[in-house]
């Protein structure tokens, strides 16, 4: 009787462990194109789908990299995604530099200061992307690397989510 009851405890629990798994730019565009959609992806339509949503998802760890991890090993993905980080890491570095020196020459704003710290921690997280992915690339594709970036991101999720 109460293997039983633990027996059906764990089941349910194993069925609201699997409601939770949240969907992810692999699996929405697996359902709509197959699973060789990365294939039928302009240069531009990956590194539109990067802002949006790929790098939020490799962030916040919506990404399960031993079902997704074969479409990091595609080379027009993973350039295109390097490009992407690449431009936009510079994008907010240039941005938080440009803020920090107006909130040295005019001090006391709070707004300065909330968007400075915000522009420094997006631009770190994309530092980290692009790191993370020029590993990947240069040590033959080995997705490896993936695994540990939404953890060395977590304290910066709520920033970088304001931005993307």
């Amino acid at each position: 009787m109460i293997t039983e009851l633990i027996l059906q405890i764990w089941r349910m629990r194993m069925s609201n462990n699997q409601q939770k798994v949240r969907e992810n730019y692999f699996s929405i565009n697996i359902a709509r194109f197959g699973d060789n959609f990365v294939a039928q992806r302009s240069a531009q339509d990956i590194q539109k789908d990067a802002k949006r949503r790929i790098f939020k998802d490799m962030v916040y760890g919506n990404i399960d990299y031993d079902l997704y991890g074969k479409y990091f090993t595609d080379i027009n993905f993973i350039e295109n995604l390097i490009t992407v980080a690449t431009i936009e890491s510079e994008k907010h570095t240039v941005e938080y530099q440009a803020l920090y020196m107006f909130d040295m020459n005019y001090p006391g704003n709070s707004i300065v200061n909330l968007l400075t710290r915000q522009h420094a921690n997006v631009a770190f997280v994309l530092g980290q992307i692009l790191q993370v992915l020029q590993m990947v690339k240069y040590d033959n594709m080995n997705i490896r690397y993936l695994t540990d970036l939404a953890v060395n991101c977590a304290n910066f999720r709520k920033d970088f989510g304001e931005f993307y």
